[in-house]
């Protein structure tokens, strides 16, 4: 074998690629295209599908659940629908009592008054001068059931001015306004402290 020197030829042969008509230059093959397509695409596709799986799946159940309360909810009582043959209970009237009714149609009578002692004793002065008043005046009295009262004279000129009732004490309060009222509504006065000779005093004016 013949040994030469290496000259720049050589090296330049070397380097050189021929790019003749009976050779092609390199491309990327068609399976790396569609290799790196996949890898792309693929995740993306994943992730989209899986976002409108669980979109569905949300809806799905909220409708779900909407559908159980509805069927779970009971009727009320007013809503409940009658069943065939079955009859709306009626209203029943409240049961009056006949006693109670009577008292409510009757009117209330007023309150009784307490009874008038026409025991006591009872004293009437004629003040006025004229002959036989007092006398009559108890005889009045008499008659409308007054047990125990007697006539006499009053010899103070001043006073009372008009027809007097006076009552010795508070007990003896309505037998002096009852008296006063059969004399024709005369005055009743508390006579306490004027020292009367009777449970009521009457001086006629």
């Amino acid at each position: 074998m013949n040994a030469y020197i290496e000259d720049e030829f050589d090296r330049l042969a070397q380097e050189r690629e021929s790019l003749g008509s009976h050779r092609q230059p390199r491309r990327f093959s068609p399976w790396l295209l569609a290799l790196a397509a996949v890898l792309v695409l693929a995740p993306l596709l994943g992730w989209g599908i899986g976002l409108w799986a669980a979109s569905d799946s949300t809806i799905a159940e909220k409708s779900t659940q909407d559908s159980s309360a509805e069927v779970q909810q009971p009727a009320s009582p007013d809503q409940q629908p009658s069943q065939p043959g079955q009859q709306e209970p009626a209203d029943e009237p409240a049961s009056e009592d006949p006693e109670s009714a009577e008292q409510d149609a009757q009117p209330s009578a007023p309150p009784a008054q307490p009874e008038i002692d026409k025991t006591i004793g009872v004293l009437v002065l004629n003040g006025r001068g004229e002959a036989g008043l007092a006398a009559r005046t108890a005889q009045e009295l008499a008659d409308q059931g007054y047990e125990n009262v007697n006539p006499g004279d009053y010899s103070n000129a001043r006073l009372p001015i008009d027809t007097t009732v006076y009552y010795r004490d508070a007990a003896h309060l309505q037998v002096a306004q009852d008296i006063a009222k059969n004399l024709g509504n005369v005055a009743v006065e508390d006579g306490t402290d004027l020292g009367l000779d009777a449970d009521v005093v009457v001086i006629l004016r």
